[in-house]
């Protein structure tokens, strides 16, 4: 017998959401109950049958919300990633130097740590633009 609920994700097809991006996107978040801490094991289950009266749509209708939802929690980890893989191969902290640097109008600076940066797709447009802000300032 199972003491205590995984990780909560509801499916549909290829498409899956977790329980906290689902709520949210029903707008029922504040609501929830689960997952919460508890000292007794059934009380987790307890709390997702409490937060399960508001997916009716996901039981009975469309789950349009759903695949919304989907999408949504897709889009943000993908985000979460690409930050955090910036992070760890240092593009941040230089991506950081670099809009100080850009701040002092030390653009040649701004230029060398440009071409450093290991994932320059990865760059927003704002800093591509300070790129070429600093490129032209110095020529």
């Amino acid at each position: 017998m199972r003491q205590s609920l995984g990780l909560v994700r509801y499916h549909l097809g290829p498409h899956s959401a977790s329980h906290e991006y689902y709520m949210k996107e029903l707008g029922e978040w504040r609501r929830c109950d689960y997952p919460g801490f508890a000292d007794d094991p059934i009380d987790t289950f307890e709390r997702l049958a409490h937060d399960l009266k508001f997916a009716g749509e996901f039981v009975s209708g469309d789950a349009r919300l759903l695949l919304r939802a989907s999408e949504t929690e897709t889009t943000a980890l993908a985000e979460q990633y690409a930050q955090d893989f910036q992070s760890y191969v240092g593009d941040t902290r230089k991506l950081n130097r670099m809009r100080d640097a850009f701040r002092l109008g030390a653009y040649d600076q701004v230029a060398e740590l440009a071409a450093t940066i290991i994932l320059p797709d990865k760059m927003t447009d704002t800093q591509r633009r300070m790129v070429e802000i600093a490129k032209a300032r110095i020529h």
